[in-house]
């Protein structure tokens, strides 16, 4: 195999493994031109998925497999300076279902143990803002009251996510690599041709009412987190960092999106299990109801 040698160095660019590199930040991230400081590995499923994408994200090398199943086709020769770990369920349905707990975990151990074996010096960990925890509305956000960490049994993505950061501490402890932890909001932008958060607008605008659930969360801008990641990834000191916006109620997305769009009609808020209820009656009865449950 041909080494890929910085011009200015002469030496090989630092190898960035990255997970997750279909998704909508991911792809979005290789598409920007720090990517060339780079020598990058991008992880997908399978050789399927990068075949059924509409834009394929520039590489210099791919890994293939099912990060949960422990499984990993590593291409010869490729070592790891830095891993950026963005691997995360694409669709609100799989980020509410309880399996996506060990899903999370399972991938999140997977990527350190490749990162290890191949060398690495920098484990940068996506998580999420909810890891954090939250707040039942915007008044509580505004004076830090009535704070909550995630519960697994209401919010199993966002527990896990904060499980598996005490596991990287842990782990970094111990073998000395260094350990970013980076926590996007709910990140909107151009080019979410998989309808990740772009779905949760158009379902708020398609029905004539819409249902929401009480909660809120950050909102992000795709373009602002693209580039905080790079600073991240290329930062000498470890780092942990927010990237967002200020907290939005669910409602209050719902009545900028549908102001927006023009659609008329009420935006109802009511606990999250009656929106879930209301979304599977919806699917079954082809009810006017759509909802964006936390």
């Amino acid at each position: 195999m041909e080494t890929e040698t910085d011009p200015v160095a002469g030496s090989r660019k630092p190898g960035l493994w990255v997970t997750g590199a279909t998704g909508f930040i991911g792809s979005h991230l290789l598409n920007d031109k720090t990517r060339d400081r780079y020598r990058v590995i991008a992880h997908a499923r399978s050789t399927e998925r990068i075949e059924r994408l509409r834009n394929l994200p520039p590489a210099d090398a791919w890994s293939f497999g099912d990060l949960q199943a422990g499984i990993i086709d590593w291409p010869d020769d490729e070592t790891i300076e830095t891993t950026l770990h963005l691997a995360s369920p694409s669709s609100w349905s799989l980020l509410n279902d309880p399996k996506v707990y060990d899903w999370v975990i399972d991938s999140v151990k997977l990527a350190w143990r490749q990162t290890v074996e191949n060398g690495g010096k920098h484990f940068v960990f996506v998580s999420s803002a909810s890891a954090l925890g939250g707040y039942d509305s915007r008044s509580d956000w505004k004076v830090k009251r009535n704070h909550q960490l995630p519960r697994r049994s209401r919010f199993p993505y966002a527990a896990a996510k904060f499980e598996a950061e005490q596991w990287l501490i842990k782990s970094s402890r111990d073998s000395g690599i260094k350990l970013s932890v980076v926590y996007p909001g709910e990140v909107y932008g151009a080019g979410d041709f998989q309808m990740i958060t772009a779905g949760t607008i158009q379902s708020m605008t398609d029905a004539r009412v819409c249902l929401v659930s009480s909660g809120g969360t950050h909102v992000a801008d795709l373009e602002e987190v693209t580039q905080a990641l790079w600073a991240v990834v290329e930062g000498e000191a470890a780092t942990r960092a927010l990237i967002a916006g200020e907290f939005l109620e669910f409602r209050e997305i719902a009545k900028i999106a549908r102001n927006y769009s023009g659609k008329r009609g009420p935006i109802i808020t009511l606990p999250n299990w009656i929106v879930n209820a209301a979304i599977q009656l919806r699917e079954k009865l082809g009810i006017d109801l759509v909802g964006h449950p936390d």
